[in-house]
């Protein structure tokens, strides 16, 4: 006998008048997708495209098709209607049949709200009429436009009044008459959004914009309109990649690997005493101890040593394996992640290389631990929203068109995951600036848009022309990037070169201060502060990173905070004789060395009574936004832009120190580039 799954339909409030209020006695009766009659399947396709779902039932449909184990199928569609809330159980069922989860669904009431229909014959009625779709929570698909309803190049650049650059056209025509993957090289401010946009209208088929962020995407929703290109994040993409591989809602748990690595060291902490001091670890451990280090053993356990390690092992494998899945490295590849850490400066205080060796061992097991978790509870956190696709080898639903921005500053999963969204003969444009690919400490890949072009062979073309800056400051910007081009009119600007005196009796909220370093940032912060002049260092997450620190140097052996400058010196050079082991570049050295000098502003400007003072002190002197005085790195400035640019310490742009590696030599020069176009009006230097 066929398999069947009933639907209780719900009465809408609007209609119980004639009827009790409750649920109807007569189910409807929904059999296999091929049973089905085309008004029913036109009735269905209506139902999820007037509920903004059209593409679960694209889902629903390929479930249905499935030839084997129907019964599963039909349950397991349902189960993900109902997550998206267009179906419940029905109550007296499941009270009935506790073990069971395919008896009886009914429409829900957002459902009924939405759709004003309360049976599969009025579904079916309604199905020719393509009414437009009240606003709603939910997201809604475009509708799909006709041949005859598609803007034309000419009519879309009227609307908008919009006249293209020269390199503008030759990308518009490339997206008409090309063939192939495009890649553009965008200078700072040459509108690469409204570019994209542009082209957007151009298209006559399903298409994806992957934004570099939510902010940037909900944005794009409005300018798209009108157009059969939809825009996502990466993780959005990913999010619903893996939502569906699991079929089930998933739950965001920001705090997944701490907690799984916490559990995990816990459980083996014996094993880390014992590769603490060179004995083998593991269940099959057989060796004898010496008598001498089993009383070394006792002591460091009996001590709360062996307990301190164990906190820093369960501080430094989530990060790790954060990296390890940004970057897509071999989780078994001791060598790889071993160099991980020092790339990305994970190496710990502690002077107990058994905690590294943990951390790099036990890896494997908790990556397996939290892809189970995903797969059999649905917690996930952000970075497996691009991790998990990987590794688990899905396939997204796949676009004739997918535009990308912001190439240069991928990672290896965010780049696996986007080059899964193609079609097969689809095209794809990706758009970036390779000189402002800075973001390689956050995990991307400093070489990611020249990878992308050697991966898809795509065609690189040039815009070049900048928006944003005046001349003076694009002709000190073509000393980086020859190419850039002042827009048409664009007025001289304001160069000027004062001294710090000068430049805290002239900013004022509002402004914005750039510097290649951390700490002169906090010095200044702090005195304008004291100055009554509004102001707050950019990123949360660098307060809470020197704060975290701060925290680390009352764990060194006989602290006290009376001496707090000396015990963070000596964590200083425990840090540092731990990269130079590495290898670590003279980048990293530095960046140690920038860190500790911001805390040691802090200290010496304030009257703190303890380390916990010190730490909440540094941390609210961080936030990522202000109506005041902004102090930025250039990193957190990258994709920013204000009428009056402050920069401090002009002459660390570039930074230079001895061997210094060619590519390091150009990161600094990208960095430059970055600060050099972030001004709409005036570009300050303040010299030392």
């Amino acid at each position: 006998m066929a398999a069947e799954i009933t639907f209780a339909c719900a009465r809408s409030p609007r209609k119980r008048s004639s009827k009790a209020a409750g649920t109807s006695q007569q189910p409807i009766a929904v059999s296999e997708w091929d049973e089905l009659t085309d008004a029913q399947r036109n009735a269905l396709r209506e139902w999820h495209r007037r509920m903004g779902q059209y593409r679960e039932y694209q889902f629903a449909e390929a479930v249905f098709a499935e030839r084997s184990n129907r019964e599963a199928a039909m349950r397991r569609t349902c189960q993900k209607l109902a997550q998206l809330g267009w179906l419940e159980s029905d109550p007296s069922f499941v009270a009935a049949h506790p073990t069971s989860a395919n008896g009886p669904w009914r429409l829900s009431q957002r459902a009924l709200d939405r759709l004003a229909i309360d049976s599969l014959d009025a579904l079916i009625a309604a199905a020719p009429k393509h009414e437009p779709e009240p606003a709603a929570p939910a997201p809604v698909v475009p509708e799909m436009p006709t041949p005859t309803q598609t803007p034309t190049m000419l009519s879309m650049l009227e609307r908008a009044a919009f006249e293209p650059s020269p390199y503008q056209q030759s990308i518009f025509d490339w997206i008409r008459t090309g063939s192939g993957d495009g890649i553009v090289n965008a200078v700072a401010g040459s509108g690469k959004t409204t570019t994209l946009v542009q082209a957007a209208h151009l298209l006559t088929t399903d298409a994806l914009f992957v934004a570099f962020n939510k902010h940037i995407a909900e944005a794009l929703a409005a300018k798209l309109a009108g157009t059969r290109m939809v825009a996502k994040t990466i993780h959005s993409v990913g999010y619903g990649m893996v939502a569906s591989a699991v079929g089930m809602r998933l739950q965001t748990d920001g705090r997944k690997y701490r907690k799984l690595a916490r559990d995990y060291v816990t459980a083996h902490d014996r094993d880390l005493l014992r590769l603490a001091f060179g004995l083998t670890a593991g269940k099959d451990a057989e060796q004898t101890v010496d008598p001498e280090i089993a009383a070394q053993m006792y002591t460091a356990e009996a001590s709360g040593t062996l307990h301190m390690w164990a906190e820093a092992v369960c501080d430094l494998l989530p990060k790790l394996i954060d990296f390890a899945r940004l970057t897509l490295t071999n989780p078994s590849d001791e060598m790889a992640l071993s160099a991980l850490m020092a790339r990305f400066d994970l190496l710990t205080a502690a002077d107990v290389p058994a905690i590294e060796r943990a951390a790099i061992t036990w890896l494997p097991d908790v990556l397996e631990l939290g892809a189970g978790l995903a797969k059999v509870q649905g917690v996930i956190d952000f970075t497996d929203m691009i991790w998990l696709p990987e590794r688990w080898n899905l396939t997204p639903r796949q676009l004739p068109w997918v535009f990308v921005d912001e190439c240069q500053d991928l990672n290896a999963a965010q780049l696996a995951l986007v080059l899964r969204l193609r079609a097969r003969s689809g095209r794809m444009l990706f758009v970036g600036d390779p000189r402002q690919a800075i973001m390689g400490f956050a995990g991307a890949d400093n070489e990611s848009f020249w990878t992308i072009q050697r991966k898809t062979g795509a065609r690189e073309m040039p815009l070049s022309i900048c928006y944003r800056c005046p001349s003076s400051h694009l002709a000190l910007a073509r000393e980086i990037v020859p190419q850039i081009e002042a827009r048409p009119g664009a007025p001289i600007g304001v160069l000027q070169h004062i001294s710090e005196q000068e430049a805290r009796q002239i900013v004022q909220p509002g402004d914005m201060m750039l510097c290649r370093l951390t700490a002169p940032l906090v010095a200044e912060c702090i005195r304008l502060i004291k100055a009554h002049v509004p102001a707050r260092v950019r990123g949360h997450d660098i307060g809470k990173q020197l704060a975290d620190m701060v925290k680390a140097v009352t764990k060194l052996q006989g602290y006290h905070f009376g001496e707090f400058g000396q015990y963070l010196t000596r964590l200083e050079e425990i840090h540092r004789q731990k990269l130079v082991q590495h290898d670590a570049s003279e980048s990293q050295l530095e960046a140690l060395a920038d860190r500790v000098e911001a805390i040691r502003a802090c200290h010496e400007e304030y009257d703190c009574h303890d380390a916990d003072d010190l730490a909440r002190q540094i941390e609210a002197l961080f936030a990522d936004e202000t109506n005041g005085v902004m102090l930025s790195t250039v990193h957190r400035a990258k994709g920013l832009e204000n009428p009056r640019i402050f920069i401090l310490k002009p002459e660390k742009l570039p930074l230079a120190w001895p061997k210094q590696q060619p590519w390091e030599a150009e990161q600094e020069e990208n960095i430059r580039y970055v600060a050099l176009t972030r001004a709409t009006e005036a570009l300050i230097f303040v010299e030392s």
